[in-house]
């Protein structure tokens, strides 16, 4: 017995939770650019497309194909003439079934190839992401992992700049994200944030709004 004593090699408990608390870090990075400024360009896509009272009036006829809650978000944003209480979900439901924007390379729903650089193609891109995210079994990200969303971020972020004749400073946003400073508090906001998502896609993204608008869909 102290023979195989002996021969055990120690845990090391330190390094382990260095580790954990790393993988968690990571993953509250990778989120907090999923909440904010994905979110974001969303609702300057949307923005720079219709205003929100002519979008309500467009929905006006079609207000019980969404949920109450989706209703009371409409309504409140035509009060306010604003897209700021809108989430991905919502946008992108309103940007595919109006047509506000040209479709995707390889069509609505379809993963974008390598070389799709189409805005609906990103468009796309941020919805997988976000989906491919709060599906997560474990919140582990590595390194390699990690360096590789920021990178296909950035890439999102510098081709909406251009988008957006250069108004806008996604590609910055998305690299301050990566290194700057972020306590436990917020680790934990971005974290459960982004799993609530789940929650969201699956209370809304059961049924496809339909719209018939003189449009086929």
């Amino acid at each position: 017995m102290l023979q195989q004593l002996a021969l055990m090699q120690p845990v090391n408990v330190i390094q382990t939770v260095d580790e954990d608390s790393e993988n968690i870090e990571r993953y509250s990075r990778v989120s907090r650019v999923i909440i904010d400024t994905f979110l974001n360009i969303f609702r300057d896509i949307i923005r720079s497309n219709i205003s929100a009272n002519k979008l309500y009036q467009m929905c006006l006829s079609h207000l019980k194909s969404f949920s109450s809650d989706q209703q009371t978000v409409l309504n409140g944003e035509n009060s306010s003439n604003s897209y700021d209480s809108m989430d991905i979900t919502l946008i992108y439901k309103l940007l595919r079934q109006l047509s506000l924007i040209s479709p995707p390379t390889n069509g609505w729903g379809n993963k974008p190839e390598k070389a799709d650089m189409k805005l609906a193609d990103d468009v796309e891109r941020i919805r997988r992401y976000r989906n491919h995210l709060a599906h997560r079994c474990n919140t582990n990200i590595g390194t390699d992992e990690f360096d590789d969303y920021f990178d296909k971020f950035r890439d999102i972020g510098c081709r909406m700049d251009l988008n957006f004749f250069n108004k806008t400073n996604y590609e910055r946003l998305i690299k301050l994200h990566k290194t700057c400073s972020m306590d436990k508090q917020m680790q934990t906001k971005y974290m459960n944030a982004l799993k609530q998502l789940e929650n969201i896609k699956l209370q809304f993204e059961k049924k496809p709004i339909k719209f018939f608008l003189g449009r086929k869909f």
